[in-house]
């Protein structure tokens, strides 16, 4: 094997590490977001941005399609779920809800 192929295998066995780490990250953020957005009153506040992290994340990663998955993944569990008001329990209106599933997507893409 000369140097130029152990340092193609490097870079390529660093990239698989790096994809496995992010893969990781982003599964823990998801519902990590949604905890800490629900036990800060749910989607009244800005907190919810913080979504955008791994919605962007996810897009690096997989580029396309992954991110509009990741966005509509992020923008549901943000969504239907998620009260508007955590400590009254009011949910929110359906096109707050679905404005947002549609910016996280495109943001994702």
């Amino acid at each position: 094997m000369n140097k130029k192929e152990s340092i193609l295998s490097r870079v390529f066995e660093n990239q698989r590490h790096f994809r496995f780490f992010f893969t990781l990250l982003t599964l823990v953020l998801y519902p990590t977001i949604y905890f800490f957005v629900y036990l800060t009153g749910g989607t009244q506040f800005s907190f919810l941005h913080v979504m955008y992290v791994p919605v962007v994340l996810t897009g690096f990663l997989y580029g396309v399609k992954g991110g509009l998955l990741g966005g509509i993944f992020g923008g549901l569990i943000l969504g239907p779920i998620m009260p508007f008001d955590s400590t009254t329990g009011e949910m929110q209106h359906w096109f707050n809800w679905t404005y947002r599933l549609f910016s996280f997507s495109l943001i994702g893409m």
